[in-house]
C-alpha cells in the first residue's frame, strides 16, 4: 500500500506541477497575443460554463468507491454493474447536455448581455460559449472511462492518463495562441483534444483488457438507485465549490468587465497552490480508503484517516503562511 500510495502520490505531483506550468506559461501568451479585456471575457465565458462539469451531480466518486469496494471484495458481477450503469448514466447526460446547450444558443443566446461582454461579439462569444460547454460535457463520461483503473487499484494509471491529457491540452493551447489564434479557434482546438482524449483512452483499455470496456446492457435500476445516495452527497459539495469558485468571477465581468476578471484570477491561482500541494497525499488515499472500508474491522480505516488529516493540516497551515509573507511579491512578478 505504502508503494501504491508513494506511486499515486508522483503521480499527482507531476499533474500539479504541470498545472503550475500551464499557469506559469499560459498567462503571458495570452496576455501577449490577447489584450487583457479579451483573456478577461475568455475567463469569464470559461467559468460560466464550467457549471456544466458538475452535472453528473458525484456520480463518478460514488460510483468509484463502489466499484473500488466490490472488486476488493472480488465481487466482479456488481463492480460490472456499477461500471455499466454509471457509463449508461454519464452518456446520456453529456448527450443531454449537448443538445440542449446547443438549442440554447441558436434560440435563445444572450450572453453578452448577461456576462456584460463588450469586446467579443456575439458570434465568438457564441462558438467560445458551445465548445468550452462541450468540453466540459464530454469530460463527464471520459472522467468516467478511465475511472475503472482507480477502481482495480491502479490509480498512478489513471492520474498519468490525466496527465497526458494536460500536457497535450497545454501544448495544443500554446501552439494556436503562437500561431495568433482568436478564442472561437481555441475553443475549436480544446474540444477536439478532449473527444481525442476519450478515443485515446477507450483504446488503451481496450488493449489493457477488454473487460474493463464499460458496457450499456451492464447498466441496471437498482444499482442507479444505490448510488443516489452518495450522489447527492458528494453532487452537493461540488455544487458549492464550484459556486465558490466560478461564482466571483461571473459577478466580476458583469459588475467590473475582463480587467477585473483578469486581476481576481490570476491572484486566486496562486492562492490555489494550498489547495493542489493537499490533493498530492488526498487523492491516492481515496480509493485505499475505499478499499480499506471493505473490511469488517475498520482499524485501518481509523489510521489512514488520521495520517490524511495530520499531513492535510501541517501542508495547509506552512503553505498559507508562505503565501501571507509573499504572496503579493509572486503576482507582481509572474503577471508583469
Amino acid at each position: 500500500m505504502v508503494a501504491r500510495l508513494l506511486h499515486g502520490a508522483g503521480a499527482s505531483a507531476v499533474s500539479y506541477g504541470l498545472s503550475i506550468v500551464s499557469n506559469l506559461l499560459l498567462l503571458p501568451l495570452y496576455l501577449r497575443f490577447w489584450s487583457v479585456a479579451v483573456y478577461g471575457e475568455w475567463m469569464a465565458l470559461y467559468s460560466a460554463v464550467n457549471y456544466l462539469a458538475n452535472l453528473d451531480f458525484g456520480l463518478t466518486f460514488a460510483s468509484i468507491n463502489s466499484a473500488t469496494i466490490a472488486y476488493a471484495r472480488g465481487d466482479i458481477r456488481t463492480f460490472k454493474r456499477v461500471q455499466g450503469t454509471t457509463w449508461t448514466i454519464s452518456v446520456l447526460i453529456a448527450l443531454v447536455g449537448i443538445f440542449a446547450v446547443v438549442a440554447l444558443s441558436v434560440a435563445y443566446f444572450h450572453i453578452n448581455e448577461w456576462l456584460g461582454l463588450r469586446v467579443m461579439n456575439q458570434s465568438e462569444a457564441r462558438i467560445v460559449f458551445c465548445c468550452l460547454a462541450i468540453s466540459f460535457l464530454i469530460n463527464i463520461p471520459g472522467r468516467q472511462l478511465i475511472s475503472v483503473y482507480i477502481a482495480i487499484g491502479e490509480f498512478p494509471r489513471y492520474q498519468w492518463m490525466y496527465n497526458a491529457l494536460a500536457l497535450s491540452s497545454l501544448a495544443f493551447t500554446a501552439i494556436a495562441l503562437a500561431f495568433g489564434a482568436p478564442p472561437r479557434t481555441l475553443a475549436i482546438v480544446i474540444v477536439s483534444a478532449g473527444v481525442l482524449f476519450i478515443a485515446v483512452s477507450m483504446g488503451l483499455l481496450y488493449r489493457r483488457d477488454p473487460r474493463l470496456i464499460p458496457r450499456f446492457r451492464d447498466a441496471d435500476w437498482e444499482t442507479a438507485r444505490s448510488l443516489s445516495a452518495p450522489t447527492g452527497q458528494v453532487g452537493l459539495a461540488m455544487l458549492a465549490t464550484a459556486l465558490t469558485l466560478q461564482g466571483p468571477v461571473i459577478i466580476l465581468s458583469r459588475a467590473l468587465g475582463g480587467p477585473a476578471v483578469a486581476l481576481f484570477t490570476t491572484t486566486r491561482t496562486i492562492a490555489n497552490v494550498i489547495h493542489g500541494t493537499v490533493l498530492l497525499v488526498r487523492a491516492p488515499l481515496r480509493p485505499e480508503l475505499a478499499a480499506a472500508s471493505a473490511n469488517p474491522g475498520k482499524d485501518s480505516l481509523r489510521r489512514l484517516f488520521r495520517i490524511e488529516v495530520s499531513i492535510e493540516t501541517v501542508t495547509a497551515i506552512s503553505l498559507a503562511a508562505v503565501l501571507w509573507s509573499v504572496g503579493g511579491w509572486l503576482i507582481t512578478v509572474w503577471s508583469h
